[in-house]
């Protein structure tokens, strides 16, 4: 494969095709930028401001509809995936044949395993980590063929994200001044009253309970009055040991769990128990899964797909067409991204068609809007065959939570034989549970002084 014709491209032919995408947009861009940055002020709190919607949880586009020509977008932004995502696209172009294409994909991680995951678990990842958060796995479905000879594609893919970057330092600072104020507000030293004081609550309670049968049953007036005083002693008692505990310092508590926990082994997980029964620890939580959790810095995907077509929409008739592997650097800040890619195509419809794709795309996210252009440059196998150069400008709207809308404009020349305009637009859809939990063991073992590497673990 001829690799120096990807780069010999000049600046001239890049800007010259990329044009049209920048001035369809512009108008797009001077509209949506005001009622963007409203929208934002509205939603976000304190300290929040800066941070695009297009940062938050959702899955990049599916590698099956890359694969099959049928995305919105020929080069996604590495993020974390939603736990479920539904993606529809739809293009318009000069072409006989306009596929439309659907997408689901969903990260097993999230879907199944991850919703106690403390925030600080999830502060910078290691590569296996992030390997494990990261992955997910898609099928694809296109309508490739025309009315007269109608071709269905099926593609499955995959991705994985050995490097992820970090949680954003805004969303850092939030989630440390929450945990903060679980300690200011006395969340945990309520936990450890509870259980300090559970056997003589529950005495008090069955003291209560056969108080209340007493003269349910119509009891002598001495067997009431002598339930009384036996509810009342034992109140009083209650309230001394609150008073007891009350009375130590810092130091004292930790010396007295030490000692409690020699004869409860599940001590801790008791205390745990009452911590998340807790209705400030309950509003913390709730708090957390409103936060957007972004992430940024350098990171890294690798995706793959395969698809087969059905002509006629036979299944007897479906064989492979065409697979592929790619590399998806980027480098992810506040507002803006830069993204590459590197992907190997291999067609096996024809001969001497393999393709090697290198391409970039620079995105400007704020408020509920996002702009992007990207270019991408192919050669092919075959030495008569010109390089495929497409120049696309996309516009990613937030219609609502869970809902992204994308339109696009662009020149492609994806049949190999010459440009063609083409419009496209999608829907994705993001299902997305809370994410991340406050830090709970590493709170509590610093409360009560347990040694990191201890038995219990949150």
């Amino acid at each position: 494969m001829r690799l120096s014709r990807l780069f010999r491209s000049s600046a001239r032919s890049v800007l010259a095709r990329a044009a049209g995408p920048i001035l369809a947009l512009t108008s797009l861009v001077l509209f949506a930028l005001p009622c963007s940055a409203a929208a934002s002020t509205e939603s976000r709190s304190v300290g929040l401001e800066m941070i695009p919607d297009f940062n938050e949880v959702a899955t990049p586009v599916s590698p099956g509809l890359v694969l099959m020509d049928v995305s919105t977008t020929a080069i996604e932004r590495p993020g974390t995936p939603s736990d479920l995502t539904i993606a529809l696209s739809s293009t318009l172009s000069d072409l006989a044949t306009d596929p439309d294409g659907i997408a689901v994909e969903f990260a097993p991680y999230w879907l199944f395993a991850g919703d106690d995951v403390s925030w600080r678990d999830d502060l910078k990842r290691g590569v296996l980590n992030s390997i494990l958060r990261a992955w997910s796995v898609t099928t694809a479905k296109a309508e490739l063929g025309t009315q007269a000879s109608p071709i269905t594609g099926i593609s499955l893919g995959f991705r994985v994200t050995p490097l992820s970057g970090g949680i954003d330092p805004a969303v850092r600072s939030i989630l440390e001044n929450v945990e903060k104020r679980l300690q200011d507000q006395a969340v945990y030293d309520r936990a450890f009253e509870a259980e300090f004081t559970a056997d003589i609550s529950k005495r008090v309670q069955s003291a209560q309970m056969e108080l209340t049968a007493a003269r349910d049953r119509g009891a002598e007036p001495e067997q009431i009055q002598e339930a009384e005083k036996q509810r009342d002693d034992l109140v009083e008692e209650l309230k001394g040991a609150k008073r007891e505990f009350g009375n130590l310092n810092e130091d004292e508590k930790k010396k007295l769990f030490k000692e409690l926990r020699e004869d409860n082994a599940d001590l801790f997980d008791r205390i745990v128990g009452h911590v998340m029964s807790d209705d400030e620890y309950k509003e913390a939580s709730a708090e957390i899964g409103r936060l957007p959790i972004t992430r940024r810095g350098f990171v890294l995907e690798f995706a793959g797909a395969a698809f087969w077509d059905f002509p006629g929409k036979r299944a007897d008739e479906g064989k492979i067409a065409k697979w592929g592997f790619w590399a998806t650097p980027a480098w992810k800040w506040n507002r803006w991204s830069v993204v590459g890619v590197g992907r190997y195509l291999a067609e096996e419809r024809f001969e001497n068609a393999n393709s090697l794709e290198v391409g970039g795309r620079v995105i400007f996210a704020t408020g509920r809007v996002a702009f992007s252009a990207e270019y991408l440059s192919t050669a092919w196998d075959q030495d008569d065959t010109d390089d495929r150069l497409r120049a696309v400008g996309i516009v990613s709207y937030r219609i609502s939570d869970k809902v992204w809308f994308n339109a696009g404009y662009g020149r492609d020349n994806r049949q190999r034989d010459a440009d063609h305009l083409l419009t496209f637009f999608g829907v994705d859809v993001n299902f997305t549970g809370q994410r991340l939990q406050p830090s709970l063991n590493e709170s509590l073992r610093g409360t009560f002084g347990i040694e990191e590497g201890g038995q219990d673990d949150f």
